[in-house]
């Protein structure tokens, strides 16, 4: 084989080698989640969590022990505590989410149509995207149209089809949406929709936290506050 042929050989060999893990790290190999699963806003309690612990760490090592310390330590959990009462529930719902794909057959479904809407009183400051799925039965038939959950992100530039699964529970009250096909890279065309509004501009309103938010964020800057200046006092 001559020196030319090797060259080319391992040139076609590094450019696959580089081409699958493009692929790999694709963002459009993602795991589609509602946002009810989503865990959002984890960067600001592991900032705090991270502050907090050095801080109480160097007091116990320099200091000792004390009544003060006690009550910090007591202090500085609420704030976590509530931040795990988040994660908690995103958990429940992957888990209901993952009990639906495993006990109940899935209908067959296709996406007509995704529509984005901003968020109500009370919901995450992001766009949500809902899906709107026509259920076929098995001849290709209309069954019902149904609305699904809200997803932060926006579906249309991730799907390579329109067909998805849709479970329902015994009742036919709750379902979930799973078995997406997406798109191998972000230069396939989007999927065909009828009247969707996804490419509509749309403006997110002024942040309005909730009441829960505003405790941790005021608590937390609270309690960092109050370590900071108990940290130049007993130096």
């Amino acid at each position: 084989m001559s020196m030319d042929m090797r060259k080319a050989e391992c040139y076609n060999h590094n450019n696959e080698l580089i081409k699958s893990f493009d692929k790999e790290r694709s963002p459009m190999k993602t795991k589609i989640r509602t946002a009810n699963e989503e865990i959002h806003g984890w960067v600001f309690p592991l900032i705090f969590i991270s502050v907090y612990a050095a801080f109480f760490i160097y007091q116990m090592i320099t200091k000792g022990f004390s009544e003060t310390l006690v009550f910090l330590l007591i202090l500085g959990l609420l704030f976590p505590i509530q931040y795990l009462k988040v994660i908690r529930r995103s958990f429940k719902f992957r888990q209901l989410h993952e009990h639906f794909v495993r006990e109940y057959q899935p209908e067959r479904g296709r996406i007509y149509k995704i529509t984005k809407e901003l968020p109500k009183e009370g919901q995450e400051n992001k766009i949500h995207y809902y899906l709107h799925i026509e259920i076929l039965n098995s001849h290709g038939q209309l069954v019902r149209k149904v609305k699904s959950e809200a997803y932060y992100k926006p579906l249309h530039k991730y799907l390579a089809s329109p067909e998805v699964d849709v479970y329902y529970d015994k009742q036919n009250k709750y379902f979930v949406v799973d078995g997406f096909r997406l798109k191998e890279n972000e230069n396939e065309p989007d999927i065909a929709l009828e009247s969707s509004n996804v490419y509509d501009d749309m403006l997110l309103p002024k942040r309005q936290y909730t009441l829960a938010e505003k405790i941790i964020w005021i608590g937390g800057s609270i309690i960092i506050a109050v370590q900071l200046i108990l940290y130049f006092i007993w130096r």
